[in-house]
């Protein structure tokens, strides 16, 4: 029997070069090893939204992993296979986190198909960056409240928060939840800024988890993960192997079975081109 060997990689600081694109070779590369049968997925913090316009071109066949292992997405049928929903019981707790620190963040909802951006407090120059660069990707799902407890229980299912900013601004939000078992939140470093991403969500959810109910669901024998940043370690550690870009973090590198040539020279592509020709 063939080794089905299934590929998966992060975006940001892997696949995606320091533009953040898939350069040129990376997806003829990619488009090739496609068509030969390979099982290429990918598993990236980004939603919907952001990530559909980033591998527009790639012809992944198989479904794709989103939010940091929150959602399950088959491109082709063009809807969710599994979503692990932000659990409701603790949205009151995590804002009066946010109100504590002064760090408001953003909510990320689905609603009728489609990812609404919500937000309610713009004061901080780190919210202001991240609005101004993502606002315009949800023209008409952009909603402002004054609390995010105003959002209608009703047709909106809340996905995740996001929290951006300096790195002590997570690490005061982050410390208040590590202890909390119904909630996970996990850090990234800006791969094109000097600042910080939190996500929070429902703990039910990983990366790690993702991949191995993947795995699972397309048969594969073998799991091959690709990551830089901090909220890939899980992956990483859980995959059959794993790999790091030279310009991923030291603590990916420390956990990974081996490190690859950078994302400006197209190290996730060049590895399973290699890899598929020995396997």
């Amino acid at each position: 029997m063939n080794k089905r060997i299934l590929y998966v990689t992060d975006l940001d600081g892997t696949l995606l070069n320091s533009n953040g694109e898939v350069s040129e070779t990376s997806l003829k590369i990619l488009k090739k090893q496609i068509e030969k049968g390979t099982l290429f997925s990918i598993a990236t913090a980004r939603n919907l939204q952001a990530a559909k316009r980033l591998i527009s071109e790639i012809p992944i066949n198989i479904p794709i992993i989103l939010n940091n292992g929150i959602g399950f997405y088959d491109l082709n049928k063009e809807q969710y296979l599994k979503i692990n929903e932000f659990p409701i019981s603790q949205l009151n707790h995590l804002i009066k986190i946010f109100d504590e620190y002064k760090s408001y963040g953003f909510m990320y909802a689905l609603k009728d198909g489609d990812i609404h951006f919500i937000y309610n407090n713009l004061d901080d120059p780190s919210d202001l960056e991240y609005f101004a660069e993502r606002h315009l990707l949800y023209k008409g799902r952009c909603h402002q409240y004054d609390d995010f407890e105003q959002v209608p229980k009703d047709g909106y299912t809340i996905l995740y928060f996001v929290l951006y900013g300096s790195f002590d601004r997570i690490k005061n939000v982050e410390n208040c939840i590590l202890d909390n078992s119904i909630l996970k939140c996990v850090p990234n470093k800006n791969v094109y800024k000097d600042n910080y991403f939190l996500d929070i969500f429902s703990s039910k959810a990983s990366k790690a988890i993702a991949i191995k109910e993947l795995k699972e669901l397309i048969g594969a024998n073998e799991v091959i993960a690709f990551g830089d940043n901090f909220n890939d370690i899980e992956m990483l550690q859980s995959a059959d192997r794993s790999y790091v870009p030279e310009n991923g973090v030291s603590e990916a590198k420390a956990v990974a079975t081996s490190v690859i040539s950078s994302f400006d020279d197209d190290g996730v592509a060049k590895f399973i081109e290699k890899d598929t020709s020995i396997n």
